[in-house]
């Protein structure tokens, strides 16, 4: 339990403690997962690449090509998805938050489909 009686604030409760640590634990975990399959990923390619054209001299452009297209794809892909998930664990994390966009989401569903239903009709 943190003592904060200079400031005058509550110390922080043992629960909301826990639930903090929780919360970046797994937003750590997710940075470490995608960081993770992105450098596997490379490693893969190169031993790929240097396994299967080792002995050519004058390596094909389509080959080069190829594995440029992948690496842009995972370099850009993987830092997105922890940009999209990063997010979701905090409104999840986070009840006020998570009742929020409950009831935004709640709120689209019933505009689309009484949209649908409109046209429909007419």
């Amino acid at each position: 339990v943190v003592s904060t009686q200079s400031t005058g604030e509550l110390p922080l409760l043992p629960n909301t403690a826990r639930h903090v640590s929780t919360t970046v634990f797994l937003v750590s975990l997710l940075f470490f997962v995608c960081q993770a399959a992105y450098i596997c990923f490379i490693v893969g390619l190169i031993v790929y690449y240097n396994a299967s054209h080792f002995e050519e001299k004058d390596h094909p452009d389509e080959v080069i090509a190829d594995i440029g297209v992948l690496l842009g794809f995972t370099e850009f892909t993987l830092p997105l998805i922890y940009a999209v998930l990063y997010p979701v664990i905090l409104i999840c994390r986070k009840e006020e938050l998570r009742r929020r966009y409950v009831e935004y989401w709640g709120r689209g569903v019933v505009w689309c489909r009484s949209d649908s239903g409109e046209a429909r009709a007419g």
